[in-house]
């Protein structure tokens, strides 16, 4: 439907006017003192913002570190958002593929979660090393993404500033102003780009003036098909935004009263996009051959301040590695220890390349293998997964089920087959879980490290989650502003209403965390104890060695923001050179401004999320 109006608006655009830009340069056009006009840039350079005190300054009297960036400067390097413009500015760090920071959420993790870079990109800045940055449209907080083609130019506000009444993050504010329809200036333009990964992006932009020097209107579209490397993420993007003033009252008679306008700013959108991914998954395998590494690995690792074998787990290390810690003096033989030193290095070395685990034989339950079926010999994690077994409620219970459980006596017909976890809980064995294999590293505050090996998977062409990922945003905002003025401009009151309202869908499966490489390296299948002899069946695994990845989270999330503002803002100048005529006073005592601000803001999130069922009867 966006879409189509579109290009209904660019074709009426064109038929009127022609594609060229237009102007009429001959008209003075009256800006109020709570905006400032992309018309007074020149080139790269902007004189005046309303950032240092949400009235137009100049910026050179204002004490803040400021970067204003102008729309020639976007059409001459091409940025269209955050992602593609913040690259360019000082202090700021951005993420996305065009970005220099990952900003995930990694930790002590198994993997490097870019879920938030990836389904809310204009939040992945950082500013001067700290936090992101507030983003703000026309001085009202946004989670709105924004975009050139309404854009006439971005504020970068570094620092915790407190003249911005509240918005001023230890990061700062990063602000754009919105295109207006301004009387007696008629515009249009039109622009197509294309790239040689088929991307697509088309904009319009209408600016009439309807009524002489009362009434005037600007009509803007984007139709934006983005390809990326990485097949086959995309992003789709549409949107349709109008804007408008009206001069109300002139008042050119009265010397207190100046002009009366009330202008506004509607824009509807909608993004479709399958995000790409600026992190390789995490490397989960390359243990199961190497353990921690070669000897030069284990011995920086475990000079680490803090860190020592108590940190590795036993089944990471050869017996040669531990031997040659001892050696070198990195590592001691504890004073508790009560052993030989061959001993102790036989306990802490442990480690056998390639070595697969017969799950069975957990506990050593035969007593035939210490190594209980080679779980003690390398590094290996514990899935869960769907997984239909039958299971005992305990190791001394003769009958299979939950029966201790009076919710669960009565499913599946009480036979004890349960679909979680994928293990098994046999009569009289200790429990018995699918393994696979896990990344070794020095214990807390070292993560497994990211695939670097692109024969083994191309993250650089292809996005890990395939198409199994989707977000979807659609949004609409809507903005008034009605301005008084009082003694020829020196004076003046504005009462601003915003709303937005932006409604999200996300699902993304291998990006919560899971987004990470292993191997199964389970010898047998749980398949359960058919004949009841007490000694589980034992199938051999097929997918033996074979690569898996997990996906532990099934949620589908809607989320819902909504936000309302009303905000007032008055101001006086006293501006002595006015008010005398002499030129020492004048130089003395200078000019002076004052500015109040209320404002009121309501934000209503709603989150709903959605787990599949795989085995309820209601999900057939």
């Amino acid at each position: 439907m966006i879409k189509n109006n579109l290009l209904r608006l660019a074709l009426a655009g064109l038929l009127t006017t022609g594609v060229f830009t237009y102007a009429q340069d001959d008209e003075v056009i009256e800006l109020s003192p709570f905006s400032v006009d992309a018309a007074e840039d020149i080139g790269y350079r902007a004189t005046t913002t309303l950032a240092g005190s949400r009235v137009r300054s100049n910026i050179g009297d204002l004490g803040a570190s400021i970067a204003i960036v102008t729309e020639e400067f976007m059409e001459d390097t091409g940025a269209t958002d955050g992602e593609s413009l913040l690259q360019f500015i000082g202090n700021v760090e951005v993420g996305g593929v065009l970005g220099n920071f990952s900003n995930s959420s990694g930790g002590n993790g198994p993997s490097n979660n870019t879920e938030e870079q990836r389904t809310n990109p204009q939040r992945g800045q950082r500013v001067r090393g700290l936090v992101s940055a507030n983003l703000t449209r026309d001085y009202f907080q946004t989670d709105i993404p924004f975009d050139s083609y309404n854009t006439s130019r971005v504020v970068v506000n570094r620092g915790p500033n407190s003249i911005l009444f509240g918005l001023g993050s230890p990061g700062g504010v990063i602000n754009n102003n919105l295109k207006r329809a301004y009387i007696g200036q008629d515009t249009t333009e039109v622009s197509i780009r294309f790239d040689h990964r088929g991307s697509l992006r088309g904009t319009f932009d209408i600016g009439r003036t309807l009524i002489d020097d009362r009434l005037a209107i600007r009509i803007a579209g984007l139709r934006d098909e983005q390809k990326f490397k990485q097949k086959p993420a995309f992003t789709d993007d549409t949107r349709l935004y109008v804007a408008w003033e009206a001069t109300l009252f002139k008042n050119e008679n009265s010397n207190f009263l100046g002009r009366t306008s009330l202008r506004g700013s509607y824009e509807m959108g909608e993004i479709d996009s399958n995000p790409p991914d600026v992190i390789p998954p995490t490397d989960q395998f390359s243990s199961w051959w190497n353990g921690l590494g070669t000897q030069e690995d284990v011995n920086r690792i475990l000079s680490v301040p803090g860190t020592d074998l108590d940190d590795i787990n036993n089944g990471a290390l050869t017996q040669q590695q531990v031997a040659t810690l001892l050696d070198l003096g990195i590592e001691t033989i504890p004073e508790s220890f009560d052993g030989t030193r061959e001993e102790f290095i036989a306990q802490e070395g442990r480690f056998v390349p390639r070595t697969t685990i017969d799950r069975f034989k957990r506990g050593n339950p035969f007593g035939d293998d210490p190594s209980e079926g080679g779980m003690l010999k390398t590094q290996f994690s514990v899935p869960y997964f769907l997984y239909p077994a039958v299971n005992f409620e305990s190791v001394d219970d003769q009958t299979p089920g939950w029966d201790a459980i009076p919710e669960f006596q009565s499913a599946l017909g009480g036979v004890g087959i349960q679909g979680v976890m994928g293990r098994f809980r046999p009569r009289g064995f200790a429990t018995q879980d699918v393994r696979w294999t896990g990344a070794a590293t020095g214990g807390t505050g070292f993560t497994a490290g990211s695939l670097n090996d692109r024969n083994v998977f191309d993250y650089h062409n292809l996005l890990f989650m395939g198409d199994t990922n989707s977000v979807n945003t659609e949004f609409d905002l809507n903005q008034v502003f009605l301005v008084q003025e009082f003694f020829d401009g020196s004076a003046g009151i504005e009462l601003a209403f915003d709303e937005q309202t932006r409604d999200r869908v996300e699902f993304l499966p291998f990006d919560t965390g899971d987004k990470t490489i292993r191997l199964d390296i389970t010898e047998n299948l749980s398949a359960g104890d058919s004949d009841f002899d007490g000694v589980p069946d034992r199938h051999f695994n097929p997918n033996l060695g074979r690569p898996v990845i997990f996906w532990g989270d099934s949620f589908e999330r809607t989320r819902r923001n909504e936000q309302e503002t009303f905000r007032a803002t008055a101001f006086a100048t006293l501006d002595f050179e006015k008010v005398t005529n002499n030129d020492v006073m004048s130089k003395i005592f200078g000019k002076h401004t004052i500015t109040g601000l209320y404002e009121d803001r309501e934000n209503i999130n709603l989150t709903r999320a959605i787990r599949g069922s795989w085995w309820a009867a209601n999900s057939k």
